[in-house]
C-alpha cells in the first residue's frame, strides 16, 4: 500500500488484550508518526520516542489507523501463526 497508516498514542492504556476488539478499543489520540509505503511480508520502522514526551508516567499504548481507505495495509500481531512477523518494539538510545 502507498500509505501504511498513521500511527497514534491510544487515548488510555486501561485495556486487556484478552477482550479488546477493534470496536471497543480506545481511541486513536496524537499523531506520532505517518507509515509510508508497505510492503507484503517485509518489517517497518517507526519512530515513536514523541509518545516519552506525552506520557505522564513513561507508560503508553500505541494505535495504528488507516490513512488509505483504497490501499489498506495488513499488520502481523504477536498471535502471528508463523512466529517471522511478530511485532517488535526495539528501545535504542
Amino acid at each position: 500500500t502507498p500509505s501504511g497508516g498513521l500511527v497514534h498514542m491510544a487515548t488510555h492504556n486501561v485495556w486487556d488484550e484478552n477482550y479488546v476488539q477493534w470496536t471497543n478499543a480506545p481511541a486513536a489520540g496524537n499523531v506520532l508518526a505517518s507509515i509510508g509505503n508497505t510492503h507484503p511480508n517485509k518489517w517497518i520502522e517507526v519512530d515513536v520516542t514523541g509518545a516519552l514526551a506525552l506520557s505522564d508516567n513513561g507508560v503508553f499504548s500505541l494505535r495504528i489507523q488507516s490513512s488509505n481507505r483504497t490501499w489498506l495495509a495488513k499488520y502481523s500481531s504477536k498471535e502471528d501463526s508463523s512466529g517471522s512477523r511478530s511485532p517488535v518494539l526495539q528501545v535504542t538510545f
